[in-house]
């Protein structure tokens, strides 16, 4: 897995940095990158956001949506960063228990908070 990391890593993180760099000549002002093994901010993006939720939830989501048996999904989650250890990295901690609308009104304010004021409006002289 390291071997593989290796390789795949330094290119996901040059091509997240293309498609940032295109969207900003296009004229977006926000661009947001999914990557959970991504968890630092050794790419040079302003704001690094962790989802986060307990352990028995994420045992349960594995499970349901992803096709492994517990026994499988316990020993993935073995080879993750700790819940915790992941959030101390973050500027913005996301927790993701509760219902679909829950996280929705979490990320909507978190966004408002964090992102929001971040953002030019038009015709203030950036």
């Amino acid at each position: 897995r390291r071997k593989i990391n290796a390789l795949v890593h330094p290119w996901v993180a040059a091509r997240w940095r293309t498609l940032v760099d295109a969207a900003a000549a296009g004229g977006a002002q926000v661009a947001v990158i999914e990557g959970a093994l991504y968890a630092d901010k050794s790419t040079g993006f302003h704001q690094l956001w962790v989802t986060v939720v307990d352990r028995e939830t994420a045992l349960q989501r594995a499970t349901a949506r992803g096709g492994l048996t517990r026994p499988q999904a316990e020993a993935r989650m073995a080879t993750q960063l700790p819940p915790a250890e992941h959030a101390k990295l973050a500027d913005v901690v996301v927790d993701t228990g509760g219902s679909l609308a829950d996280v929705r009104a979490r990320v909507a304010e978190l966004w408002r908070q964090h992102v929001a004021p971040c953002i030019r409006q038009a015709g203030d002289p950036g």
